[in-house]
Parts: structure tokens; C-alpha cells; sequence
């Protein structure tokens, strides 16, 4: 069985949708979408290169929440916010809509991925999406729908056609 990781669907009709999760994935301090987003410990992120001018002794107060923290390494060291950077590259994704599938060897047509690999990072057509959830090779990798509601809540479990 083929798992899944979390699901996000940015449907080009759901404007607001997608104007939520560009607010969302929005640094606080330069106001673009983040750049290696690093989380602090009260759970708030900026982009490192936004918070590296910002470290003062060896430590940074949260602009949000005022929480200071000690950072020795700089901002380089704080932890990389891997959920945001995986919920940018879907947003990058979906904002390109229409993305042909790239493993499909029917060259006669193209076809629209409806899905994507999170571990090789392909994108599937439902077709590719079924063979890749079989294969003994990507049997237990994860594979995200690009088309569900952009609320849904996080799934783990297989996708099913």
C-alpha cells in the first residue's frame, strides 16, 4: 500500500484559498514568501536571512510574541520549519496549475498530474499515481493528492482511486 502524506489542494476557484495560504506563507518581516523558514521555540517563523541581522548577543526576541531566545549559532541554527517548506513547494506547485505528469510514456498525449511523490519527487497522473502505489520499489512512498480541499486535514492513510 502505497501511504500518503499530508494533503493539499489549491484549486484555482478557491481564490480565497489560495489567498489564505500565501498570507500563511508569508514572512512577517520581509513580506514574501519565506526563504528557508526557521522556526523559534513558541513556534512562530521567519526567513533566516530576515532573522540573522536581528540575533543581539546571542539571542533573538520573537517579533510576534516577544519570547526570547538564545541562539549561539546565529539564525543559521535554529531549526528549519520543514512543514512550511514542504507546504511552499506544493503552494510553487499549484500556483503553476496544469503540471504534466513525468513518468508517463504515452507520448501521444499528455497528461496532468493529479498527484506527486514526496520521496522522488515526480508528479503522477491518476494512472502513473495507481502503478506507483503497487510498485514493490515505491510501494511505502508518499504520494499527495494536488487537487483536495485546501482544509482537509492531514491523512496517513493510502490513497485510493
Amino acid at each position: 500500500m502505497c501511504h500518503s502524506g499530508f494533503f493539499l489542494g489549491l484549486q484555482p476557484s478557491a481564490g480565497l484559498s489560495l489567498r489564505w495560504c500565501e498570507d500563511f506563507l508569508t514572512c512577517k518581516i520581509c513580506y514574501d514568501l519565506y526563504t528557508v523558514p526557521k522556526i523559534l521555540p513558541c513556534l512562530h517563523s521567519y526567513c533566516q536571512h530576515c532573522r540573522e541581522p536581528l540575533v543581539r548577543d546571542r539571542a533573538l526576541q520573537c517579533l510576534e510574541c516577544r519570547l526570547q531566545t538564545d541562539v549561539p549559532g546565529g539564525a543559521s541554527s535554529l531549526k528549519t520549519n520543514f512543514f512550511i517548506d514542504s507546504l511552499l513547494e506544493l503552494f510553487q506547485i499549484k500556483r503553476n496549475r496544469d503540471l504534466a505528469c513525468t513518468v508517463c510514456s504515452d507520448a501521444q498525449k499528455i497528461l496532468t498530474a493529479t498527484a506527486r511523490c514526496l520521496d522522488c519527487k515526480d508528479f503522477l497522473c491518476q494512472s502513473c499515481t495507481q502503478g506507483h502505489c503497487c510498485s514493490r520499489l515505491t510501494l511505502h512512498h508518499k504520494v499527495v493528492k494536488l487537487d483536495l480541499p485546501m482544509l482537509s486535514p492531514p491523512m496517513r492513510t493510502p490513497i485510493l482511486w
